[in-house]
Order: C-alpha cells, then structure tokens, then sequence
C-alpha cells in the first residue's frame, strides 16, 4: 500500500481474512479480535474488536475502543487515502 510503519510495530491476536486480494494490490476487509498494538518504548494498545476497510486507494478503520495498559479506554476511528 506504500505506508510505513514504525520499526519493531507488533500486532498480536485474531484476524479475519481479507474480503478481496487483486492482482498484486488488496482490496477488502479484515476484522481484528482481542488484538493489540505494541510500538517500542510505548504500552501496548489493545481492543476488543475492529475493522478495517482497505478499496481502491483507501484505508478506513471503523470506530473501536482501545484500552491502554493504565486500563482507561477511547474511541478511535482512522481514515487514509494513498496512492
């Protein structure tokens, strides 16, 4: 998708296949459960569920709540257009 993560970003849990992989590029939804984030020197972020929506150029994550290790919780939601 030509996006760069920060070195060393982990991402463990479930994960749901994506919808759609096209010649070379990937369109379609994957659904992450009980996952968490980790980028060094930093507590991990973790959710119950999200999804994340990936067509023609574009990346959409729908609006999760995420707990941080101090057990206080938001709502995110992210929009990205690429390419």
């Amino acid at each position: 998708m030509g996006a760069q993560f920060p070195p060393k970003l982990k991402l463990s849990g479930a994960w749901m296949a994506p919808s759609a992989i096209r010649a070379g590029s990937f369109q379609g939804e994957l659904a992450f459960h009980d996952t968490a984030v980790t980028i060094p020197d930093s507590p991990p972020v973790r959710f119950d569920q999200a999804r994340m929506v990936v067509d023609h150029g574009h990346v959409r994550l729908s609006p999760a709540v995420v707990h941080t290790a101090e057990q206080e919780q938001a709502q995110i939601e992210a929009d990205y257009g690429y390419g």
